[in-house]
């Protein structure tokens, strides 16, 4: 078996590790190593930002978004 050593943990992170442990009749090591596998079994979203921030906008509220400027076009800049 293989060993895993964290250092410098958070006191309180470490303080709700030992609760939770302590709440599934588990040791330390077993709790972590528990939580672990959980992590790494669940599959990871590859959802992209901007389609997460559109899903927070509920249907009703969505709008096509359309920058068209109708002003008068300006010249582009010079870095000459």
């Amino acid at each position: 078996m293989k060993y895993l050593l964290i250092r410098d943990i958070n006191p309180e992170f470490y303080r709700l590790l030992e609760e939770r442990a302590l709440l599934n009749g588990r040791r330390l090591a077993e709790e972590v190593e528990w939580l672990m596998c959980e992590a790494l079994a669940s599959p990871r979203s590859r959802i992209r930002m901007g389609t997460w921030m559109f899903s927070l906008v509920p249907p009703e509220y969505r709008c096509d978004l359309d920058y068209e400027y109708d002003g008068p076009e300006s010249p582009p800049p010079d870095f000459d």
